[in-house]
Parts: structure tokens; C-alpha cells; sequence
């Protein structure tokens, strides 16, 4: 039996959307119906819910609100909803392709 569902693996820029790629997939990934599972940021790093849809064993996502996505997160909020899952139903585990400085870090010290 698989242990985990997909796990985020690897994102490639795409015109005006993002590809990312998932290891761990026991059979195809699966893409349940619903939203504000996935959302994408540009260079201002301001988060917009995300359209989704699998492309063989990865999975596009886009934006109206985001011409060139750089940045894409899955399940990052309070009590997401699970929306990627592999054929053997375990679902996908929250990601983000960024290291961008989250609102809760505190900032840095200037010393």
C-alpha cells in the first residue's frame, strides 16, 4: 500500500500558468471538483485562487487575475479542502512553490 499521496515535486513557468509535478503518485492524479484549493501569485506575491486542471501526471494551474504566475500554494489555509488526490484516493499534501516570507514570520533584526 502507498503511505502518502502526491508530494509536491517540481514547478515550470508556463505563458500565463504554472505546471507542477507530484512524486509518490500511486496511478494518476485525480482532481476532485471544487475550489480555492490552489492559488497563484506573480512578482507582487499577492495570492489569487487558481483554476486547475491535470495535464498527465501533473497538473496546470492559472488565474485571470495573474497574467505570469511565478508563484503557486495548495491547501495553504485554516481546514483546506482537499482537492488532488492520486488513484488510490490518498489526497495531495499542501505545498508552496515559493520561499517568500509569510504574514506570521517576524521580520528580520537589522543588527
Amino acid at each position: 500500500l502507498p503511505y502518502s499521496g502526491p508530494r509536491y515535486k517540481s514547478v515550470e513557468r508556463l505563458p500565463g500558468a504554472l505546471r507542477l509535478t507530484f512524486s509518490g503518485t500511486a496511478g494518476e492524479l485525480l482532481l476532485r471538483q471544487g475550489d480555492k484549493g490552489f492559488a497563484v501569485a506573480g512578482n507582487d506575491q499577492k495570492f489569487h485562487w487558481a483554476e486547475a486542471r491535470i495535464d498527465g501526471d501533473s497538473v496546470i494551474v492559472s488565474s485571470p487575475e495573474v497574467p505570469q504566475p511565478v508563484a503557486a500554494r495548495y491547501a495553504w489555509q485554516a481546514n483546506p479542502p482537499t482537492l488532488l488526490y492520486d488513484s488510490a484516493g490518498l489526497p495531495a499534501m499542501p505545498f508552496r512553490t515559493d520561499d517568500w516570507r509569510l504574514s506570521t514570520e517576524p521580520a528580520a533584526h537589522k543588527d
